[in-house]
């Protein structure tokens, strides 16, 4: 059985500076300064990479949607080679969308309710037992397939949890699955799990944000003009 009942900044410019170079080149902005400006030029060009490197600071690390995509759902347990037979997940195929997904329905004694969003999962867990805990095993859980998982890079358990010991250590994005493991922990009527997801980020902004970063380059230009002329060299 697959449940036990229990009665009683800023390294940033290191790695990004180069990066930056390299597009400005391309696009025809960066330039060399002579001798007699390369002072001001200098400073210039430093408040354009800050203004930059903060833009680039400010994006998102997260570029998942998992809204629309169709996925499975199973139970498996005592491994993950082994599909559990005393489950039964409904649907077993889903679109993710507004509204709960589906049920799983574990031995007619626990029901594991999923809600996905467009970068979150939900689950509530109702049972009839007093104070039961998932046994021990190498895997004792749900596993959800999409191709869409497969674009997972993180995965934060909520503070909204109330599933004790279950930290994001128990999530595996393998391969386009998504497991969830929960051997061993105790639960009760209401349980909630909470999960966040983050996709792989972006090192460059994409072409319709740089006229964010034009707009910060114009106000530092602004900024440069009305500081007083500094003395240029012999």
């Amino acid at each position: 059985m697959a449940i036990r009942a229990i009665s009683t900044l800023f390294p940033l410019f290191g790695r990004r500076t180069g990066a930056l170079r390299a597009w400005f080149t391309k696009c025809s902005v960066w330039v060399t300064f002579a001798a007699s400006s390369l002072r001001v030029g200098g400073i210039f060009m430093r408040s354009i990479l800050l203004v930059a490197a903060v833009f680039l600071v400010a994006q998102p690390a997260s570029a998942i949607d998992l809204n629309g995509v169709t996925a499975s759902g199973a139970y498996y347990y005592p491994t993950i080679a082994n599909p559990y037979g005393s489950a039964t997940v409904t649907p077993g195929t889903f679109v993710i969308g507004s509204g709960i997904e589906g049920t799983i329905a574990i031995e007619g004694v626990t029901t594991v309710t999923f809600d996905f969003a467009a970068d979150s999962l939900a689950i509530a867990f109702d049972t009839i037992l007093a104070s039961p805990t998932w046994n021990s095993a190498a895997f004792n859980g749900a596993v959800f397939e999409s191709t869409a998982f497969a674009s997972i890079t993180g995965v934060t358990v909520n503070p909204s949890t109330t599933f004790a010991g279950f930290d994001a250590s128990r999530v595996s994005i393998v391969g386009n699955q998504l497991q969830l493991n929960w051997a061993g922990l105790g639960y009760s009527n209401d349980t909630t799990l909470s999960l966040s997801f983050t996709g792989p980020g972006s090192t460059v902004p994409e072409p319709g944000s740089w006229l964010m970063m034009i707009g910060g380059f114009g106000l530092v230009g602004a900024m440069q003009r009305r500081k007083k002329a500094l003395p240029l060299p012999a």
